[in-house]
């Protein structure tokens, strides 16, 4: 991962991997991977953002998740809360796709006043 500038969070092993591909095919190269699992909770999430904040090399963060177990409003809302917080600054990019996705995504889509992208 030498030399990458994007961060990326997804859930699943195989859904990381398959990120930092498509990443790849549009140009772009990850600095890092979180690899969230089902229970991933409100401080394991923003600890990764926070991570990824910090990291110098990395300029943008991208979302990839399809969530089940975990339930997609409460990732948003940790992601909405971190930029509150102004733990987070760097733009990012969230495909947040399965339960309660729609609520997720319209919770990111509010966040007008930061950079976040949702697809």
């Amino acid at each position: 991962m030498d030399g990458g500038h994007v961060g990326v969070l997804a859930n699943g092993a195989g859904y990381a991997m398959a990120t930092q591909d498509l990443l790849h095919v549009y140009g772009g190269k990850a600095a890092n991977f979180f690899d969230l699992d089902g229970d991933a909770f409100r401080e394991k999430i923003t600890h990764a953002l926070i991570i990824m904040e910090k990291h110098k090399h990395i300029d943008s963060i991208f979302v990839n998740m399809y969530c089940g177990q975990l339930p997609a409003d409460k990732v948003a809302n940790v992601i909405r809360d971190s930029y509150r917080e102004k733990l987070v600054s760097k733009p990012m990019v969230c495909r947040i796709k399965g339960t309660n996705a729609d609520i997720a995504n319209t919770t990111l889509q509010n966040l007008k006043s930061h950079r976040i992208v949702c697809i």
